[in-house]
Parts: structure tokens; C-alpha cells; sequence
């Protein structure tokens, strides 16, 4: 298993503990194909874990970057909230954590 794999996997088991209901690989614009990995609809926020930060992945390239702008442009439009966290940040519980405090309306 990858870890972006392992990380998607950890991050779903969090939510699912604390009770918020996520959708997983949740297409929301069928023209695009885009998907993200997590959609939690009915508090209108969606959730990426970036792989390949540190290795030049296509999130880093200029072409993948660009993508990465018209998707997350394309949230933004709809009024959805976008949180984006590496693997890493996921396994060490900074995403689950900073995801429920947000939910709670709690600023840095």
C-alpha cells in the first residue's frame, strides 16, 4: 500500500470516528471528471491529500499545478471550502485534528 493509499485510508477511519460523514472519491463536475478525495457535502468542505510533495509529483509540476487551480477554483465557485494536507500530516493526526477545528469554527 502507498502511502497516500494508507493515508486516505487513516483519514477515513478518523472521520468516521468522530461521527462526520465523508464521501470518498466524490466526482462534483461530471464534465470535468474532477474528483476530490473526501466531500463532506453537507458541511460543504472537501478534502485533498497531496501525494508527491517532496518527490516532484504532478501536484509540483507546472502543468499539474495548473490543473490542481481549476479544480480547486472550481470548489471555491460552488461555494465549497477546500482543507489540503500531505500524507504525512495525516498519519501524525494534524489533518483530523485541524479538520475538527474547523469544523468548530476555530481559527489558528
Amino acid at each position: 500500500m502507498t502511502r497516500i493509499n494508507e493515508a486516505e485510508e487513516l483519514l477515513y477511519l478518523h472521520l468516521r470516528e468522530k461521527g462526520i460523514q465523508a464521501e470518498r472519491e466524490c466526482r462534483f463536475e461530471p464534465k470535468r471528471r474532477w474528483r476530490v478525495d473526501f466531500l463532506l457535502p453537507t458541511l460543504r468542505l472537501a478534502v485533498e491529500i497531496e501525494g508527491g510533495a517532496y518527490v516532484n509529483g504532478r501536484h509540483t509540476q507546472p502543468s499539474g499545478f495548473v490543473k490542481d487551480m481549476e479544480k480547486y477554483n472550481a470548489l471555491t465557485k460552488r461555494g465549497i471550502r477546500l482543507l489540503r494536507y500531505t500524507p504525512e500530516q495525516v498519519l501524525d493526526d494534524t489533518a483530523i485534528v485541524d479538520i475538527v477545528r474547523t469544523l468548530k469554527g476555530e481559527t489558528p
